[in-house]
């Protein structure tokens, strides 16, 4: 039975900032966890989940940064853990699985005990669903080009995005973070507002993907010159 997680944006929650955009919502990160402001957000958000389990236990917003001096994006994928093994030296491996977007409204420096950054943040709320499923359909007929047989993962996305028993949106997000590479583009597609936009940000990648499997095919041998070879 799927367990459905929530999170609670009546307070700060505590920020994990990598120099990349890592996870979007509907996914899932392995993060190794060892600097000493880290493992006290791990036992922090442990703590607040008490014998209750980690359902309970405290959401993280996990940011990345950017420019010169690094500063915090506005807009995080905020999750939840869903595996955590303590090591004998206090270093965690954990599992944080996204959950939704979120605007960050204002941040909070560490302070007192507290050696992290924490924030308030609002979420950013998905759309009509039926204008994520029209996207899928979409996705599906761009991604059903034979050309990208090549590609392994295409053939991973087009499962999901076809199944109409997976949430349209978090096809959509699973379809992106797999597709859309570079930190910029993966940025945009995390703080796009709505399931149109994040479409057109992850058909655009579809479209690199099959011009460069459309130029491997005029490399092969049959488009060779005579006696020589592309390389």
């Amino acid at each position: 039975m799927a367990v459905e997680l929530s999170v609670d944006f009546s307070e700060p929650l505590p920020i994990f900032a990598l120099g990349s955009v890592a996870m979007l919502p509907h996914t899932a990160v392995p993060l190794h966890i060892f600097e000493a402001r880290y493992r006290q957000m791990v036992r922090d958000c442990l703590a607040a989940a008490g014998d209750r389990g980690l359902l309970h236990a405290r959401a993280i917003a996990l940011s990345s940064c950017h420019g010169s001096p690094r500063r915090l994006r506005d807009v995080a994928c905020v999750g939840k853990l869903v595996q955590v093994q303590p090591l004998s030296d206090g270093r965690f491996n954990v599992v944080l699985h996204g959950i939704t977007r979120a605007r960050m409204i204002e941040a909070e420096a560490p302070e007192g005990d507290r050696l992290y950054h924490q924030a308030t943040f609002e979420p950013i709320r998905s759309e009509d669903p039926g204008v994520a499923r029209g996207v899928c359909r979409e996705l599906h007929g761009a991604l059903a080009d034979p050309s990208l047989r090549r590609f392994h993962v295409v053939d991973q996305v087009l499962g999901i995005v076809a199944n109409a028993e997976i949430p349209a949106q978090a096809a959509i997000d699973v379809t992106g973070n797999a597709l859309v590479h570079g930190d910029e583009d993966r940025y945009a597609l995390l703080a796009a507002g709505d399931s149109r936009a994040q479409g057109t940000i992850i058909w655009d990648h579809v479209q690199r993907m099959r011009s460069l499997a459309r130029a491997a095919d005029r490399q092969s041998h049959g488009h060779w010159p005579r006696g020589a070879s592309w390389n």
